[in-house]
């Protein structure tokens, strides 16, 4: 594959090169993306992660705790939700 770029024009290597710049810029960016699927995973596991580590603060102060919490839920269409 080396070779075949090598073999190349300067015209078509800069272009080869700055599409390869550009999907790596895509891709960066894309990293930091979730989809809805993975919103969704998430937003289950709060309840139970919540109850963890409320519970051991709860233990080591002596207080309660209450959690509100709401955005867009996924599988409404991204409409707001809300739960406590």
């Amino acid at each position: 594959m080396a070779e075949r770029l090598e073999a190349e024009t300067d015209s078509i290597k800069g272009e080869i090169l700055a599409a390869l710049e550009e999907l790596q810029e895509e891709l960066s960016e894309a990293e930091g993306k979730q989809s809805p699927v993975d919103y969704l995973e998430a937003i289950d596991q709060v309840p139970a992660l919540l109850q963890r580590f409320l519970q051991e603060v709860a233990e080591q102060t002596g207080w309660w705790f209450s959690v509100i919490a709401g955005g867009p839920l996924p599988t409404d269409n991204g409409n707001i939700h809300m739960q406590r």
